[in-house]
């Protein structure tokens, strides 16, 4: 019997800002690594990050998160 992935069945969450360029590109390589380590991956953020890097198309489930850019996220409310 083959041994399981060493992630096999554990969740992992990924909580994202906004995002246009590198960050976002970086948490959709981990949501690739973590999909191919058996484990199951969710990214939390901006619906536009999801239009912007297709996290679901990589392999990971999405939650749309309203998260504030700045330090004083209680300004924006």
């Amino acid at each position: 019997m083959p041994e399981p992935a060493p992630l096999d069945g554990r969740r992992v969450a990924l909580v994202l800002g906004t995002s246009v360029g590198g960050v976002g590109r970086h948490v959709r390589s981990v949501v690739v690594a973590l999909g191919a380590a058996d484990a199951e991956p969710t990214v939390y953020g901006p619906l536009s990050t999801e239009a912007t890097f297709s996290f679901q198309a990589a392999g990971a489930g999405f939650v749309d998160v309203d998260i504030a850019s700045g330090l004083a996220p209680a300004a924006g409310a």
